[in-house]
Formats: C-alpha cells, sequence, structure tokens
C-alpha cells in the first residue's frame, strides 16, 4: 500500500470536552481552509455592512451641515458684512 502525503485529521479530546464540540486539528485539509476562508468573508461582509450602515447614518446629517456652511457664506456675501 502507499502511504498517503496528506495529514489525517486528528480530534482534540480536551476540547471536546471543555465545549462539547469535536475540534479538528489539521491545517493541510482542504475543507478546513475552505472553511476558514468562508468564515472570514462572512467576517469581512458583516463589518464592511456595519460601516455602511454608519456612513448611511451620517451622510444626511453631514450633507446638511454642508449646505447649512453654504448658505450662510451666501448670506454674508449678499449681506456685505465682509466689507
Amino acid at each position: 500500500m502507499r502511504s498517503s502525503s496528506r495529514r489525517t485529521p486528528v480530534v482534540a479530546e480536551n476540547a471536546s470536552r471543555r465545549r462539547g464540540l469535536y475540534s479538528i486539528r489539521c491545517s493541510d485539509s482542504p475543507v478546513t481552509r475552505a472553511a476558514i476562508r468562508v468564515n472570514v468573508a462572512r467576517s469581512v461582509r458583516d463589518r464592511l455592512g456595519l460601516l455602511g450602515l454608519l456612513v448611511a447614518a451620517f451622510r444626511p446629517r453631514a450633507s446638511l451641515v454642508v449646505e447649512i456652511l453654504v448658505l450662510r457664506q451666501q448670506l454674508a456675501v449678499l449681506s456685505g458684512d465682509g466689507r
């Protein structure tokens, strides 16, 4: 028989006792790497979504502040306060 160059996953017994879950410690597993990539992608997507919500919440206020400053500048120019 040929020996496989891949390592077999090892179930961590200590982790299963603590959390009641099985933890696989094998960085060479393509399934584990794919699951990690999916989790990272979801985390990044969720954080970008939250950042977008924050930006959207403050954008109207920022545009109103800019509009008020522009209107004040126009009033100052038209009333001749700068002379």
